[in-house]
């Protein structure tokens, strides 16, 4: 097979029942998995599981997924140069602390 760029690819694989494309699809596809995954240990930092069930790996992977979502929102909203990991860090050791909610502002909260 031959790519845009006119470079001739290879592709070893046993699956005789598929035609060149599929097979360099099939490929693609898996290296898009393997840079999810690779996504996931860099950024998620998920260091294990509550169960081994499909349901409660899931469970995990979009409780990380949210948490680093809410974690680049704050850190934008804040425009704070704080990385990721000591505002989460800062959060978790201000959880039990009291906020008043009129007056909140993360930028203030960040740099108290």
């Amino acid at each position: 097979m031959i790519d845009s760029t006119g470079k001739d690819l290879v592709f070893l694989t046993n699956i005789f029942t598929l035609s060149t494309e599929d097979i360099a699809w099939l490929y693609k596809k898996r290296w898009e998995i393997e840079l999810f995954f690779k996504w996931i240990k860099q950024n998620l930092k998920i260091k294990g599981f509550i169960g081994h069930s499909f349901n409660a790996v899931m469970i995990k992977i979009i409780t990380a997924i949210i948490t680093f979502v809410m974690l680049k929102l704050v850190k934008q909203s804040a425009k704070t140069a704080y990385g990721l990991i000591r505002i989460k860090r800062f959060i978790k050791h201000s959880l039990t602390k009291s906020i008043d909610k009129e007056k909140f502002s993360w930028e203030v909260w960040l740099s108290g």
